[in-house]
């Protein structure tokens, strides 16, 4: 065999290996809808179920505007509802993670909801997987409108954390007449230059995302090791450990991108948020700076707008110590007691 000849057969077999290895990524991690019926019947968080011992739950599937399947929860106190707020869970989570927003807000006289982004809890899509913060945008306010149609005489407060609360400033600037205030808490609106990977990592991962967008390869939202005397750590951990729907894989490819796409999005618009809004951070928190919560507190049009920052509060503010999660919600109740 020639010299030439055998060059020709290595690349025909490197090409063969390159289009096979793509074709493989593109069947197990390419796009497409998912319906994840084996997380409809995972069971449920114990917290939920002993808030349902003194409060009525009303649950149900709803149909996004392009048809995918999403779980909302929607409580009812047990006396008569001052007004609604509608709580966004973070990346990986679900709302079965917002019982202790729940349990405060039904205690003072609010109908608490909430719902589970796709890709997460019990909605449809692939375990983890964002394609568009602007789809989940509009699932909120599919669900917000169905709620308005139920309680027309009912304020409506809208309350994201973390990436909950990057998708509530893509809700308000989508409808923001539809929401009597807005509650932002450790918002995900900006990621530090030194947090984004290097260009040509950025860009090899977009041309790679039209291959496999849900490919978990990105890192961990939150990778450090476990401090075992840090009280809020030790029970995320536990949280993580045992909970059947919450997402502890890689972050996906698309899932990555969906975000810093968002961020982009917004850099040059939080000026025109002009709704009464709380924005609630800790100092040390590490995933999500707070720098971001004061530039957007500061950008925003809103005359009535607050900005608490908690010593020494880290990313989940209310499984820190007594000391910090009290005041944290105290700050919430108050806040929205003073605006119904």
């Amino acid at each position: 065999m020639s010299r030439e000849t055998a060059l020709g057969v290595v690349g025909a077999t490197v090409a063969m290996v390159v289009v096979g290895g793509a074709i493989a990524l593109r069947m197990l991690f390419g796009p497409g809808d998912e319906d994840a019926m084996e997380r409809v019947h995972k069971a449920r968080m114990e917290d939920e179920i002993k808030l349902e011992a003194t409060y009525r739950r009303e649950s149900e599937f709803i149909p996004s505007t392009d048809g995918a399947r999403v779980f909302t929860q929607t409580w009812y106190p047990t006396i008569a509802p001052k007004g609604i707020v509608v709580v966004l869970h973070g990346v990986n989570g679900h709302s079965g993670l917002c019982t202790a927003h729940f349990n405060v807000l039904l205690r003072d006289g609010f109908i608490a909801a909430a719902l589970d982004f796709r890709g997460f809890g019990r909605s449809a899509g692939r375990h983890g997987y964002i394609a568009s913060i602007s789809d989940l945008a509009d699932d909120t306010l599919a669900f917000v409108r169905r709620l308005r149609a139920q309680h027309p005489d009912q304020s409506i407060f809208l309350c994201g954390g973390s990436m909950g609360g990057l998708v509530a400033v893509h809700v308000i600037l989508k409808a923001p007449s539809l929401f009597h205030g807005l509650v932002l808490q450790a918002p995900a609106l900006h990621i530090h230059a030194a947090a984004r990977p290097p260009w040509i990592v950025e860009a090899v991962a977009r041309i790679l995302y039209a291959i496999a967008p849900k490919l978990p390869i990105l890192g961990a939202v939150d990778a450090r090791p476990i401090d075992p005397n840090d009280a809020a750590q030790v029970a995320l951990a536990r949280v993580k450990q045992t909970d059947p729907l919450f997402y502890t894989g890689r972050m996906r490819l698309g899932t990555g991108l969906a975000l810093l796409t968002a961020t982009e999005a917004i850099a040059h618009r939080m000026h025109e948020v002009a709704l009464p809004m709380l924005v609630q951070h800790g100092d040390c928190d590490i995933i999500v700076r707070v720098d971001g919560s004061r530039r957007f507190h500061a950008a925003a049009a809103s005359t009535d707008k607050t900005l608490h920052v908690y010593s020494g509060g880290g990313h989940v503010l209310w499984v820190e110590p007594d000391a910090i999660a009290k005041p944290f919600f105290e700050d919430l109740t108050r806040w929205l007691q003073e605006r119904v």
